[in-house]
């Protein structure tokens, strides 16, 4: 073997090993991505969950919510910053549901189910006057809500229907049945 093609086949070796790393590093960028977008995932759904459980703990921001989502106008002026302060955070959290799928961390189908309880929420009379009057959300955030809220097919059930044990709550801080 000359040493010409003792060149040629150390040049071959060469290009094979560079396709080689590169392939390697692409599906180890591949594997990254997928972990990162998993734990983003889990991250909001945590949040969400974390909120979800200080509510069962302070029973009475149950009934604030429940009754705000039927008619804002019915709490007083503490409770509506109750009110706006738990329903800012998970208008926060959805901001960052947002900011991830832009971002491409986080896939639509995850980031439209993580707004559902907020467009549930939404779909209520009480809802829509304390959003209408609310300064929490983004202007993209909000466009995104208002958008969803205009079309039907991408609705989730009203929140009466979702939960309707919350409704009830509603009607009886109001005095009547449930």
């Amino acid at each position: 073997m000359t040493l010409e093609n003792l060149a040629n086949t150390a040049e071959v070796i060469g290009v094979i090993a560079v396709v080689a790393s590169l392939l390697f590093v692409g599906r180890q960028i591949r594997e990254t991505n997928r972990d990162a977008r998993s734990q983003s995932r889990q991250a909001i759904i945590n949040t969400f969950s974390d909120l979800t459980y200080e509510l069962t703990h302070h029973i009475d921001l149950i009934e604030i919510v429940s009754a705000g989502i039927d008619d804002w106008n019915s709490l007083s002026n503490m409770e509506k910053t109750r009110f706006e302060n738990i329903m800012g955070r998970y208008l926060m959290n959805i901001e960052k549901g947002r900011l991830m799928f832009e971002d491409g961390v986080l896939d639509q189908p995850t980031f439209d189910g993580i707004a559902n309880f907020m467009l549930q929420c939404l779909m209520m009379p009480g809802g829509k006057t304390w959003f209408d009057q609310s300064v929490w959300p983004s202007p993209e955030l909000r466009s995104y809500l208002n958008a969803r809220l205009t079309d039907e097919a991408s609705l989730p059930r009203p929140w009466d229907e979702a939960i309707p044990f919350w409704a009830a709550l509603a009607k009886e801080r109001k005095g009547g049945s449930p």
